[in-house]
């Protein structure tokens, strides 16, 4: 991330009515959401009426803390912004909440030393706060690895990695998967069909896990793409790039919540 991307970031949210490129909306601004500060990692619940990101820099404190925008309706105004979990001396970041609203997965990063973690927190009711979340060891144990997106049978987990053995450069996206959701993940796979000798990062998964949107600097500069597969058990391919969701002048990142495209810029 460069300063420009820090300096510039707000969330941006794209309706989808299908998964054809040519029936996204433009993207507009969450101006209810958005701050003067950075405003990073947004992920819209499965129902429409949550919006959950990362708010850090701010004049108050540093670390990057997760927030929750809440609204009546699914395509209404948010009307509510709240903190709802924070770390001392931590940023969380990348936020992704289960279908039904009990499980939060996220990224928490310490900077000295530098030490990336994936954390999952469980409440017993909606109505109860998010407390701490534990370690996901078995994927902490790969190393330096963040933005994890889970298909909604949480089977699945999506995340991004520059350290890895066996990436082709850069930062790679890579998959793991569980036969249960009480297991821990394994068969952990790099998606080579995908990723490139540049930066391939932020994946973001359709509830299916047929569809996958990604940033990658393949091209000198961030853009979206899209891939696709017909069945769990196949590779992605039918590589697209997403032009519609691409502000000019800005670096757009974290593409998150396929039923409604959010992102930051």
């Amino acid at each position: 991330m460069n300063a420009k991307t820090i300096l510039v970031a707000f969330l941006t949210v794209s309706v989808l009515c299908s998964l054809a490129l040519a029936e996204w909306t433009e993207p507009v601004s969450v101006t209810e959401v958005n701050s003067e500060y950075a405003d990073w990692t947004p992920f819209l619940s499965f129902d429409g009426l949550s919006l959950y990101f990362a708010r850090g820099r701010t004049s108050s404190y540093y670390y990057f803390r997760i927030f929750e925008a809440t609204r009546e309706q699914p395509q209404g105004p948010f009307t509510s912004v709240n903190e709802v979990l924070s770390t001392s001396g931590k940023h969380l970041m990348s936020p992704w909440v289960s279908p039904n609203n009990l499980r939060m997965y996220y990224f928490a990063q310490t900077e000295h030393p530098i030490l990336w973690q994936l954390k999952v927190s469980e409440r017993a009711s909606v109505s109860d706060p998010w407390p701490q979340g534990t370690d996901i060891s078995e994927l902490n144990a790969l190393g330096r690895i963040s933005d994890p997106r889970l298909t909604s049978d949480e089977l699945i987990i999506f995340f991004r990695s520059p350290t890895i053995p066996g990436g082709l450069g850069g930062y790679d996206l890579w998959m793991a998967s569980r036969p249960d959701r009480a297991l821990p993940f394994d068969t952990v796979r790099n998606l080579a069909e995908i990723n490139t000798a540049a930066h391939d990062i932020c994946p973001s998964v359709s509830p299916d896990g047929l569809t996958l949107v990604f940033q990658s600097g393949t091209h000198g500069d961030w853009q979206f793409f899209r891939s696709t597969r017909q069945s769990l058990s196949e590779p992605f391919g039918n590589i697209e790039q997403m032009p519609i969701l691409e502000i000019s002048g800005y670096t757009n990142n974290h593409p998150s919540s396929l039923s409604h495209l959010s992102y930051r810029v």
